[in-house]
């Protein structure tokens, strides 16, 4: 889904909801595996506009980065936004997308695949500075592999407001709905501090 919003005065509180992609057979990480990735430019602004474009987008398990980069260039419904969410991420696929796309990024990782060994998490890219990563552990683990969602929560700098970015993978269906509510009530108790606008999106 995508958000665009005229800067009347604040930019307006923003919900993506994507379609539920099943990720069973994860692992836990361990204390060292949860480290903070990014790629920070030389803090040079985009030229202003009147609209705010907001993209989330599930790249599973960080595979099909090229289709990923056609999607998000050749479609004028993505193409340059002002903040990019993106889930099922890995360091790499991370860094490619926002090199590629000339972004800032913040990525945290939120589980292993053991069918692939690698780190997967949420990601925040923007050509707007970034400052301010929060990483936001989510309660209710996985039944069948003990391992946690996260929500990553980044500042973006946006001309002269800042505008809270939060991007999200939340549990699957074998977490039951009230469990799931909870991990939202979390994450949203995480953010009340937020000075100024706030947009949530991700994987819901």
């Amino acid at each position: 889904m995508i958000v665009s919003s005229r800067f009347g005065g604040v930019v307006r509180w923003g919900l993506l909801l994507l379609v539920l992609s099943g990720c069973a057979h994860e692992s836990k990480l361990t204390g060292a595996d949860i480290r903070l990735y990014d790629g920070l430019g030389d803090g040079v602004s985009p030229a202003k506009s009147d609209t705010f474009l907001c993209v989330s987008y599930n790249i599973e398990y960080s595979e099909e980065l090229e289709q990923a980069l056609l999607d998000l260039t050749r479609d004028p419904r993505l193409h340059q936004p002002d903040i990019l969410l993106l889930q099922e991420m890995d360091d790499e696929g991370a860094a490619f997308i926002a090199d590629r796309l000339g972004m800032n990024y913040f990525y945290y990782p939120s589980y292993i695949s053991p069918h692939h060994g690698r780190l997967f998490g949420n990601a925040v890219l923007s050509p707007w500075p970034l400052t301010e990563p929060r990483h936001v552990v989510l309660p209710h683990p996985n039944p069948l592999t003990d391992h946690r969602r996260s929500a990553l929560a980044v500042d973006v700098q946006v001309g002269a407001r800042t505008v809270r970015a939060v991007g999200v993978h939340m549990s699957t269906l074998i977490v039951d709905l009230e469990d799931r509510l909870e991990q939202a009530v979390v994450m949203a108790d995480s953010l009340v501090a937020a000075a100024g606008p706030t947009i949530i999106g991700g994987d819901f």
